[in-house]
């Protein structure tokens, strides 16, 4: 087999076994619903983290809770007794491992914080009744009807965060073009010393 097969074929078993490695990773995110915090662990090809190990701890580290995914991949968490911002991780097993970062800012915009038995709105102020302005929703309310495009946001941002760009693979042709191109230097050089 010459040189050139051989490269070819060097090549062609990286990008394949890059592809198998990605569709072999786990994601995580983390949303509040209703009084609770509840993640989603799933693997690149959006097969269900099932019986994997999640962990709740604070940005310093300390762990705060931990709980088994079921087989959805979900698992819930009490929320923490003030707002903060939360770290949860995955470990599927085989030294699968994801993280991912609640901010508070959406903990709190959850509602798992406030006291929200009133109902939403300031129409009293400008003149109008709480029924004419929300129709006399509570907090609770719009937080249960929110919920699942707060789910739909938080797991769209897990992916987006994981997701391969075109950034990526220009850097990685680079990687490939720079290393051929150096091993053609490296082999040219050593035919030009020979005698």
């Amino acid at each position: 087999m010459n040189r050139k097969s051989v490269m070819i074929c060097g090549a062609l078993i990286l990008w394949f076994s890059a592809a198998l490695a990605e569709a072999h990773s786990v994601y995580i995110f983390a949303f509040p619903e209703n009084s609770q915090i509840c993640t989603n662990s799933y693997f690149g090809a959006k097969n269900k983290v099932r019986n994997g190990r999640v962990s709740m701890a604070t940005s310093s580290g300390e762990v705060l809770a931990t709980a088994q995914t079921d087989e959805e991949g979900n698992a819930c968490f009490a929320p923490p007794e003030s707002s903060q911002d939360l770290i949860f991780t995955v470990e599927a097993g085989d030294g699968h491992r994801a993280e991912f970062k609640l901010p508070a800012s959406d903990i709190e915009s959850g509602g798992l914080f406030e006291s929200d038995k009133e109902p939403v709105g300031h129409g009293e102020a400008a003149g109008l009744t709480y029924s004419a302005c929300a129709g006399g929703l509570t907090g609770d309310d719009l937080r249960q009807a929110l919920s699942p495009i707060m789910r739909k946001l938080a797991e769209m941002e897990s992916a987006q965060n994981s997701r391969v760009n075109l950034k990526d693979i220009i850097g990685g042709l680079g990687w490939i073009i720079g290393l051929a191109g150096a091993g053609l230097w490296a082999a040219g050089r050593k035919n030009m010393e020979k005698p």
